[in-house]
């Protein structure tokens, strides 16, 4: 039996910030390398690329080096994780662009963007079809996009196992417990898939590992071979 989804804040409470800045500084070059990875065609010149929940901005960022004549955006709803943004784009030497907003209402014109990203925001969500019809409205016609998220439906022990680990890796932080509530909050495969079959949203594909859930369009990759999850 899936476990009832808990909804979770749309915003990081203010006492974790720092710390899933911090985790986001270790993970943003993998997480921008297993992107350029799936997508396997390069950025092209002036290529235009939303990071929805974009949290500190690592992963554009990283992004923003691998493809230099492409231009990245960072949306978030926090203005304190906009300001890690800053921080990091600082850091790092690259400039970034960062907006303050919602998923559920792009900042953006109808068939604009080449791409959009999210990574691990979805859960935020409650009404996953208003993000995927922003998205299906701001993408180009062949535009692209690529969400990955946690699955609230992954196997118990993995679920269990994971959370240990991050309970252990955080434990005098006020975030030890940031995993399993994101978990928790999580969106399955099933319910994405009948959330866009209500929505008529068929632009959109969904693949999923044990752990992932993963929502894309226009990815070469996954239309020849929905198995293949770098």
């Amino acid at each position: 039996m899936v476990r009832e989804r808990i909804p979770e804040s749309r915003e990081v409470e203010e006492g974790t910030i720092t710390v899933f800045s911090r985790v986001a500084g270790w993970t943003g070059y993998g997480a921008a390398w297993r992107v350029r990875a799936i997508m396997a065609q390069p950025f092209a010149a002036g290529d235009l690329v939303v990071d929805i929940g974009t949290g500190p901005g690592t992963i554009p960022l990283h992004l923003q080096r691998f493809f230099p004549e492409a231009v990245f955006f960072g949306l978030d709803v926090a203005p304190a994780m906009l300001a890690q943004a800053r921080y990091h784009s600082r850091r790092m030497a690259v400039d970034l662009p960062v907006l303050c907003g919602q998923g559920e209402s792009l900042p953006f014109g109808d068939n604009t963007l080449d791409m959009a990203i999210s990574f691990f925001t979805m859960h935020h969500i409650d009404e996953p079809a208003r993000l995927l019809a922003e998205v299906d409205r701001v993408l180009k016609p062949d535009g692209r996009f690529l969400l990955i998220d946690f699955r609230r439906d992954m196997p118990a022990f993995i679920y269990h196992a994971m959370n240990t680990f991050w309970q252990l890796a955080f434990l005098l932080s006020p975030g030890r417990r940031g995993l399993m509530e994101s978990i928790d909050s999580a969106w399955t495969p099933a319910e994405i898939r009948a959330c866009l079959a209500a929505n008529g949203l068929s632009r959109f594909q969904v693949n999923q590992s044990r752990t992932e859930l993963l929502i894309t369009a226009g990815i070469k990759k996954f239309e020849e071979n929905p198995d293949d999850l770098c």
